[in-house]
């Protein structure tokens, strides 16, 4: 530590002092302050630098994780959409094969939920149109699933046995079904997924 010295040498300058060293002239110290405060400057100026590049590689970081998990968030989505569809058709069949009414409240269920998980797809997919137009087939796709589904339902509820059957029976009924797996399967690669 350094001391202030005022009139050392009876010449009413000022002198600086550190214990057990000789006196330093103030010019000096202000040399040696100058080169201080420079040496201060730049790591106070790397610390800055560095300090930016660790809050820019964290917000990368945490721009990436959230984009992964939308990934992840229209991948399940489409998984779902699926899955209700499948869930539908069985409940369909079933009601069609056994005429047990109780088969036709999961179709209702199932019904409500896939549209609703088109919409989320619509939603999640807002800034994507190649995959806006893939969801919009797949709601026309859907759309005439259901329909496909729900006369086969009235004809089976009416007694029309063999409307109902042959309209199970149709390849475009298959057809269908495989486009709007097609649909999905082409969603989910786009989306990243395998």
């Amino acid at each position: 530590a350094l001391m202030r010295v005022r009139g050392a040498g009876g010449e009413g300058r000022t002198w600086w002092s550190a214990p057990g060293c000789t006196l330093l002239k103030a010019n000096g110290l202000r040399e040696l302050r100058g080169k201080v405060m420079f040496e201060f400057d730049a790591v106070c100026i790397r610390q800055l630098v560095a300090s930016g590049l660790i809050f820019q590689s964290v917000t990368h970081l945490i721009d990436a994780s959230r984009w992964v998990q939308h990934i992840y968030q229209v991948i399940d989505t489409i998984h779902l959409t699926v899955t209700s569809f499948f869930q539908a058709r069985s409940s369909d069949r079933s009601y069609f094969a056994t005429h047990d009414k109780a088969l036709l409240a999961p179709y209702a269920w199932e019904s409500r939920r896939i549209y609703g998980y088109v919409a989320e797809l619509r939603t999640l997919s807002a800034d994507n149109p190649e995959q806006q137009k893939r969801v919009e087939k797949l709601d026309g796709a859907v759309g005439l699933q259901f329909s496909r589904m729900n006369t086969v339902i009235a004809g089976a509820a009416a007694g029309k046995m063999e409307t109902a059957d042959q309209l199970i029976a149709d390849k475009s009924e298959r057809l269908n079904a495989q486009r709007i797996i097609s649909i999905a399967k082409e969603m989910k690669t786009k989306s990243g997924g395998y």
